[in-house]
């Protein structure tokens, strides 16, 4: 039922199509490629992180929103550049950056 109420929303939008996607994993890359998908929108009762590296890069462009448990939280995957301009370079601030972890969406 929760993929139907995103399905409706999706649906209304002008600019967005959607297109049926066989369940199954086995089927997903499949299906995307087919469908030449720019977004995968799926329901989980828990998130699997890294299940979706070999999707995302095969297609750099795809985003993969991964809705959780009763439809109340999601998750976003995607492969994307990243720049960070850094400032005044000093060893303590290029240590700093390599260690920084990624930015987290709230």
């Amino acid at each position: 039922m929760l993929l139907d109420i995103v399905a409706n929303i999706v649906a209304d939008q002008p600019d967005m199509d959607i297109v049926p996607c066989p369940v199954g994993a086995t089927n997903l890359r499949i299906a995307v490629e087919r469908g030449n998908a720019d977004v995968v929108i799926l329901s989980r009762k828990a998130p699997l992180d890294g299940e979706y590296d070999d999707l995302l890069y095969g297609r750099v462009h795809l985003k993969v929103i991964e809705i959780e448990g009763e439809g109340r939280r999601g998750s976003l995957y995607e492969l994307r550049p990243h720049r960070v301009p850094l400032g005044e370079m000093s060893a303590t601030g290029l240590l700093d950056a390599i260690r920084a972890s990624p930015p987290h969406y709230a």
